[in-house]
């Protein structure tokens, strides 16, 4: 699993990086261009703003949900999981047997 961590850091720590240079080149660009600005321009450089901040926040979005999953996975693996959902289960009465325990 150290691998798959590892692997996971390294992916979304080098496309954010990239996202978030890509963006500072182009801020580092327009500033030198500040003489000849017009409304167009001002609304590409929003726009741009607007999309690259999206685009990060659910990179990041997905970053913490596939941690997440790593470590239910990692907490499964190791059985530590199972002992938090015995403390935590009941059983119907009235179930027929098709559901044995739901964890609450």
């Amino acid at each position: 699993m150290k691998r798959v961590a590892l692997s996971s850091f390294l992916f979304y720590g080098f496309f954010a990086g990239i996202i978030v240079g890509n963006y500072l080149l182009f801020t580092m660009s327009s500033t030198s261009n500040r003489g000849n600005g017009n409304w167009v321009t001002v609304v590409c450089k929003w726009g741009f703003t607007a999309s690259q901040s999206c685009f990060l926040a659910q990179f990041m979005l997905s970053n913490i949900a596939v941690n997440t999953v790593l470590y239910i996975y990692c907490k499964a693996n190791h059985g530590e999981l199972a002992e938090e959902f015995e403390k935590d289960s009941v059983s119907f009465l009235l179930d027929d047997g098709k559901l044995s325990n739901i964890a609450v």
